[in-house]
């Protein structure tokens, strides 16, 4: 009951992001801001149409791959084991892109949200709470840190998620930081995420190679 109910929260976050575009399209101005520098200052903008649709659309082709993922992937019996773990990601990650879709308008209606604090306290929660569900994970194709060594193995899977899941904990506790050091704020994003990706994947294969010495 409770996947339904998640499944149901994330197409319904989906059909919410048409309804915030449709209720501000009419007060948006003749180009919307749309893009901002790493200082925060606007450096793009886009006719007032495509800049309302920009962000619904993409929820929508969010909305049906992440529900689709666990229904095609081969080891899906797997995935079902954690599928409730994943449903809530998939929510965080809606719920970010609303985010951002609710910055965006309230800048064009005057409100000027910086994206400097809505990136890095939104990519540091949904990657919090994606080294919760490596925790949780079981082997599978599309979800978590699939390397030739994870997937060949379900005791270097479960290894490696342990490790890279206390590994991203820490990237989402640096990357809510970095709102604080403002056009800073990316580096504790994309320098953490990169480090514990290179970490993850180097212990995969070590681990690997110690539990099959041959």
């Amino acid at each position: 009951m409770r996947m339904k109910v998640l499944e149901f929260v994330i197409i319904g976050l989906a059909v919410s992001s048409f309804i915030i575009a449709g209720a501000s399209y009419p007060f948006m101005p003749d180009r919307m801001a749309s893009h901002w520098n790493v200082e925060g200052d606007v450096d793009g903008t886009m006719p007032p149409l495509s800049g309302s649709l920009i962000f619904p659309v993409l929820s929508v082709f969010l909305c049906g791959l992440f529900l689709v993922i666990p229904r095609i992937d081969p080891l899906r019996k797997n995935v079902k084991e954690f599928l409730v773990q994943y449903h809530r990601f998939v929510v965080l990650i809606m719920l970010f892109f609303m985010s951002v879709q609710l910055q965006v308008t309230l800048w064009n209606l005057g409100v000027e949200i910086s994206p400097n604090l809505v990136f890095p306290v939104g990519f540091g929660i949904m990657l919090f709470y994606a080294g919760t569900m490596m925790e949780s994970s079981k082997r599978n194709y599309f979800i978590g840190i699939r390397t030739p060594w994870t997937l060949s193995d379900d005791r270097v899977w479960r290894g490696t998620h342990r490790v890279g899941g206390r590994l991203f904990k820490v990237c989402g506790v640096l990357s809510v930081a970095g709102f604080l050091f403002g056009v800073y704020s990316w580096l504790f994003i994309i320098a953490p995420v990169l480090t514990a990706s290179v970490i993850t994947i180097v212990y995969s294969y070590l681990l690997h190679r110690k539990l099959n010495p041959r």
